[in-house]
């Protein structure tokens, strides 16, 4: 964590689709639901999930290489 706050690492954001009732974003619903009893939700966390559709990636890699 960059700001050195051991209480951060409970801090979660995800990123996904926001479609909860079909698909991925039944998916993402789901992972908010069972992660939300472990960690805090917090669109500010250092700390991102993506949980995207595969074909939303599509490029990313070749940024980085």
């Amino acid at each position: 964590m960059a700001s050195r706050i051991w209480d951060t690492s409970r801090l979660l954001r995800i990123e996904g689709v926001n479609v909860p009732h079909i698909g991925y974003g039944k998916m993402v619903g789901g992972l908010k639901a069972a992660l939300s009893e472990k960690v805090t939700l917090d669109d500010q966390a250092e700390t991102v999930l993506f949980a995207l559709r595969p074909n939303m990636i599509t490029g990313w890699y070749n940024a980085v290489w």
